[in-house]
């Protein structure tokens, strides 16, 4: 379980690292960029997801699932702000 949860943790970082420098070259229009690289995490997240079984995939799906959600609530606060 442990290597594993490792493992996810180093795809989900990796693709945080590739948004972010996505994010900085592609700053056209931001919301929507953001919103892309958020769902792209998502899918990240949720492949890594794939290399556990049971209990741990559901509860690896939903620690995915609501991490995006709170990006997405993030993302949605701070074009309110502008």
């Amino acid at each position: 379980m442990n290597h594993a949860l490792t493992r996810i943790a180093s795809v989900a970082l990796a693709a945080l690292l590739a948004c972010v420098f996505a994010a900085a070259v592609l700053a056209a229009d931001p919301y929507k960029e953001n919103r892309k690289q958020a769902r792209e995490t998502y899918k990240m997240d949720k492949e890594g997801c794939l290399a556990v079984k049971g209990a741990e995939r559901k509860t690896c799906m939903r620690i995915a699932k609501e991490k995006y959600d709170q990006e997405l609530a993030e993302i949605k606060k701070d074009k309110a702000k502008k």
